[in-house]
């Protein structure tokens, strides 16, 4: 015997506030909670087939299913933790200034650039953070790695 197949009732209200948010919400993270609510009130799928479709877990499915009937569609779409930090780097003023600086050629090294956040800004970044934004900012460094003597005598 097959599982149960998943039906979730819904008033015509909340069909209507789920079509409405289907349609206006753009976050993925949302829509996948939408996705699941849609899948389970057409009655013609299991848990585990609207977990494989909406790709996550069965937890997750039943998980979201709770919460939209505990607390409704404010609990379901709420997320609990917020999206990824912007990096002080990416203020236009900082991009401004440190553009201005490379092109005046102020920094022959990327400890120096380095430094120069941290005391004009407060930007702690590592070292591969900086070649990162120098990359970004399509800048190179005056000075070049350094080179064995020996490397290219053969050719």
């Amino acid at each position: 015997m097959g599982r149960p197949r998943l039906h979730l009732a819904l008033s015509q209200a909340d069909g209507q506030k789920l079509e409405e948010l289907w349609q206006n919400t753009t976050d993925k993270r949302q829509r996948d909670r939408l996705l699941i609510i849609r899948l389970a009130t057409t009655g013609n799928h299991t848990l585990d087939d609207i977990a494989a479709i909406a790709g996550c877990g069965r937890m997750t499915v039943h998980r979201n299913l709770v919460r939209l009937e505990q607390g409704g569609w404010d609990l379901l779409l709420h997320r609990d933790k917020p999206g990824a930090s912007v990096s002080p780097m990416q203020s236009p003023q900082v991009q401004e200034q440190l553009l201005a600086k490379l092109r005046a050629g102020d920094f022959r090294t990327a400890r120096q650039m380095l430094r120069w956040l941290a005391t004009h800004f407060g930007i702690e970044l590592h070292l591969g953070g900086v070649y990162y934004w120098l990359k970004k900012c399509r800048a190179g460094l005056k000075v070049p790695r350094p080179v064995h003597l020996k490397k290219g005598a053969g050719r």
